[in-house]
């Protein structure tokens, strides 16, 4: 996108879904509900396939939060009305977590 700052990739591979939620509902991030917390744009996008419809693509914004004394990264987005996906960077995901 020209003049926005921002940088756009082709299809993401390296980000691990965590939730579809609707929005304002508790997803946990790496042990934090990013809804409780002030999203920093971090100036990337991801490109992401539906996980319900892979041939739909979605552009997802890549945002930081700060919780006690860590930085968590993520990306989210609106995948429809109210409806939000979120995504950790795959060297981040830890399945216990879940």
């Amino acid at each position: 996108m020209a003049g926005t700052g921002l940088v756009t990739m082709p299809d993401t591979t390296g980000w691990h879904l965590i939730e579809i939620v609707s929005e304002g509902t508790e997803v946990d991030v790496r042990r934090a509900n990013p809804w409780d917390h002030s999203w920093v744009r971090d100036g990337t996008r991801i490109r992401v396939a539906h996980p319900s419809y892979p041939e739909q693509r979605h552009l997802l914004d890549v945002y930081r939060i700060n919780v006690d004394d860590r930085t968590i990264t993520f990306a989210a987005g609106e995948l429809s009305a109210d409806v939000w996906a979120f995504f950790v960077p795959d060297d981040e995901f830890v399945q216990d977590e879940l």
